[in-house]
Order: C-alpha cells, then structure tokens, then sequence
C-alpha cells in the first residue's frame, strides 16, 4: 500500500454518508502502490457502533481482488459518532497487519479518514497519502 487515489476516497465518503448512521465498511484494492478498486461491504450487524461484513460479499471481492492480481491494501470503517481512531473491539478483532485500517469519521468539512495499522495490539497512525488521479 502507498497511496489512496482522491476519486476511491471520494467514493467511500459518498458511501458512508448514504447509509450513516449505520457503520459502513469494505476493502481497498490496491495494485502498483495505489488504490485500484473499492469494494463496499454490507456490515451484517446494522449497528451504529460496530461492523461486521458480509461474508458473501467479502469473499466475492477477493475473489475479483485475485483475478485482478490486485492485493487488499486497506479495510475501512466508518464511526459515524467519533472518535476517529480505532476502538478496543476494533483491536482486538483485527487480523490483517499486513493491511492499513482506515477509519472515517464526521468532521467539521463533512467526513474525514485516517489511517492505521494494528500489530499484536498496538496501534500506529501512518500517513495517509491522497493521489490526485
């Protein structure tokens, strides 16, 4: 992973905010060190505080990850309530240190996002890198 084009992170703030105040969720597909593809995923929970993807759906898009030769660079959440950074659940349940975890969360200009990555249960905030194209 290195960057995130501005249209993907465009796309993701157009999904959070249709189906707020639920938690949004879904991957990133990256290939040549930028985002390639989002995929949105159905959180199965419905719940304002807490995701869970679909599991049809999360397989199906790795499975077009695969074909695509694309690799899963980011999975992101929204908290559409604050705070912008990763909760206790978030921690413990997460299981992909290989992949960034980008959070999005209500701001003052609209959504923000920031990015993290989770390794044996310690957070660290990495930069998040916009590509105009």
């Amino acid at each position: 992973m290195n960057s995130i084009r501005l249209r993907h992170l465009r796309e993701i703030y157009t999904y959070v905010e249709q189906i707020t105040p639920i938690e949004a969720c879904g991957l990133i597909a990256f290939s040549a060190r930028a985002s390639a593809h989002v995929f949105d995923i159905e959180n199965i929970l419905n719940s304002r505080n807490a995701f869970e993807m679909n599991p049809h759906q999360q397989v199906a898009a790795m499975l077009a990850m695969e074909r695509q030769k694309w690799d899963l660079g980011v999975i992101f959440h929204s908290h559409p309530f604050g705070p912008m950074e990763p909760s206790k659940v978030d921690i413990q349940n997460w299981r992909y240190p290989e992949c960034g975890m980008l959070i999005l969360g209500p701001s003052s200009a609209g959504w923000s996002a920031a990015l993290f990555t989770v390794t044996d249960g310690h957070v660290y905030s990495l930069p998040l890198v916009l590509r105009g194209d």
